[in-house]
């Protein structure tokens, strides 16, 4: 089993069913899980935040006000050593390889396996 004590995820998605399902995903891990419902809730949470205080960002790309691309633009700048991986419903073809080479770590489309997420997780908090 995944053991992430000492880490904490910022989840960024405007869908509270998501959250909650995500909550339930990562309970077994022990992590520490902080929501927000929209890229400009993202921008205001992590202005707040001490130095190396979150260790992941899960990050959905269509949100109301600010899109996760404006988001990652941001992040990408202001806070480049934390891996920020693109959860979306948005699934086009072309969609992984513009989410990468806009900055993010990693890609993970919807619906999805909890183990597929398990892994990425591992892989970016655990590189």
């Amino acid at each position: 089993m995944l053991d992430l004590t000492y880490k904490t995820i910022l989840l960024v998605d405007d869908d509270k069913d998501f959250c909650f399902l995500i909550k339930m995903m990562l309970k077994k891990t022990n992590i520490r899980l902080h929501f927000v419902y929209n890229g400009e809730e993202a921008i205001q949470f992590m202005n707040k935040q001490e130095k190396n205080s979150i260790h992941l960002i899960l990050l959905d790309i269509q949100m109301p006000l600010v899109s996760g691309y404006t988001v990652i633009e941001l992040f990408k700048q202001k806070y480049p050593e934390i891996p920020v991986m693109a959860v979306t419903a948005f699934g086009l073809t072309g969609e992984r390889e513009k989410c990468l080479s806009s900055g993010f770590n990693e890609y993970l489309a919807k619906p999805f396996e909890e183990q597929d997420l398990l892994t990425l997780i591992d892989r970016l908090l655990n590189p």
